[in-house]
């Protein structure tokens, strides 16, 4: 058993086209030649409305360059973090200007 953080995750059978989640955390076990996913939160790129993550994103940035006291500068990464791997997933985000 594995935790798992933000990232895209890869899947499919063996001779299968290999598809993508965003994935935001969670756990991958293996076991008896089976892998089991429990994901705090999965989103296949077809599911990803790329104007709100853009938006999130957005959002994120710019708590993180606030100079507030009260902003919560780790939710706040862990925000972007999460809004750029949706839009990674979904194909878009220019990976040069991140």
């Amino acid at each position: 058993m594995c935790e798992l953080g933000i990232g895209l995750l890869h899947f499919g059978g063996v001779h299968q086209r290999k598809r993508v989640l965003a994935v935001g955390g969670g756990f991958l076990e293996v076991a008896n030649d089976r892998v089991t996913v429990l994901a705090d939160t999965a989103e296949l790129p077809e599911e990803i409305d790329v104007s709100r993550a853009r938006a999130a994103a957005g959002r994120a940035q710019a708590r993180l360059r606030s100079r507030d006291g009260n902003i919560d500068h780790a939710r706040a990464q862990v925000a972007l973090q999460k809004a750029l791997n949706r839009l990674r997933a979904a194909g878009a985000l220019d990976e040069r200007a991140h």
